[in-house]
């Protein structure tokens, strides 16, 4: 046996021989993967499918998996939508923003509902301070009423008369009518307290309800300030006849003054629209110049000179010659 052909029991071949066929087979070249996946990291498609595992998907038509259009976030009703895919950064920032603002409108709307609260709360008790004032108000009169009646039906009896026929009965009215005389006179000091009271109360209640008024009709129309304020109230004297103090108790009915204002507005809009447009300036006639009238004494003598006309030559020149003796 040749030992030159024959192979090693690794696989080697002697100087000058030939591969074998699976040695062939075993050398072809192989695919080797990146450092990073040669490591155990991660594809890029390894990357996409876990993205798609963890976000919201749908399947199409074709049975994958693919990423649906938008998220949609619902906060009690209020909803807020994000496209599918979108960072997690990018999405926590715009839900920051959306929360922020759901927290600000909540706070504005909260504080106009305490003021709103607080209000209410002030022109209640103000209410309820003039109905107690005018019930007490009222049984106070009660009693007056009642001594007023007791004075009359006593100032019936004749005193004096009866000073001398019967002293204890006189003694006895004229105690019972001295106490309606001062309790009468008690329930007009109190009558006129509580008047007082009352007036207060009512003043209290005019200016929160102007005070609300105000603030109502502010919110309402954009840009109120006096002028405005003194241009609704010359329109509503000019126009409908109002007084020009119901006009400026305008804070006392707020719709009142919103609807006073947008027909100001629509008065002013309409009156433009109907404004007739200046007449354009007439267009001026074309002037026409004057000619000279032609002269008479078309010819020259120079030109008679030229010419057979010697007798009109002859006139012409003695006529020149005439006028220069004069001017010697």
């Amino acid at each position: 046996m040749d030992t030159d052909n024959a192979t090693s029991p690794a696989g080697e071949v002697a100087d000058g021989g030939a591969l074998p066929s699976d040695a062939t087979e075993n050398t072809k070249p192989r695919y080797t993967p990146p450092a990073d996946d040669a490591d155990g990291g991660e594809t890029e498609a390894d990357k996409a499918e876990d993205t798609l595992d963890e976000a919201e998907t749908e399947e199409n038509e074709d049975g994958e998996k693919v990423l649906a259009e938008e998220i949609e976030f619902d906060f009690g009703g209020t909803k807020f939508k994000v496209a599918k895919g979108t960072p997690v950064d990018d999405v926590a920032e715009q839900l920051q923003k959306y929360a922020k603002g759901i927290e600000a409108d909540y706070t504005r709307k909260t504080q106009e509902t305490a003021a709103q609260r607080k209000s209410a709360e002030e022109a209640l008790k103000i209410t309820q301070r003039l109905m107690t004032l005018k019930t007490e108000q009222a049984a106070v009169y009660a009693e007056g009423v009642k001594a007023d009646q007791e004075i009359r039906e006593l100032s019936k009896y004749d005193l004096g008369a009866l000073w001398q026929s019967n002293p204890d009965q006189a003694r006895m009215i004229s105690d019972r009518l001295a106490q309606a005389t001062y309790k009468y006179r008690q329930v007009e000091s109190t009558l006129a307290q509580y008047g007082e009271a009352l007036n207060q109360a009512d003043r209290e209640f005019t200016q929160a309800r102007s005070k609300e008024g105000e603030a109502v009709v502010a919110k309402a129309i954009k840009g109120w300030n006096a002028q405005t304020e003194a241009d609704v109230i010359a329109y509503a004297v000019k126009t409908y006849g109002i007084s020009e103090t119901d006009a400026k108790n305008w804070r006392l009915n707020p719709p009142a003054v919103i609807a006073m204002h947008k027909a100001m507005l629509w008065d002013r809009m309409q009156a433009k629209a109907t404004k007739p447009a200046a007449a354009p300036d007439a267009p001026k006639a074309p002037v026409t110049p004057i000619k000279a009238p032609p002269s008479k004494t078309t010819k020259t003598l120079s030109d008679l000179a030229k010419g057979d006309n010697v007798d009109e030559w002859a006139r012409m020149r003695n006529a020149q010659l005439a006028k220069q003796r004069r001017a010697r």
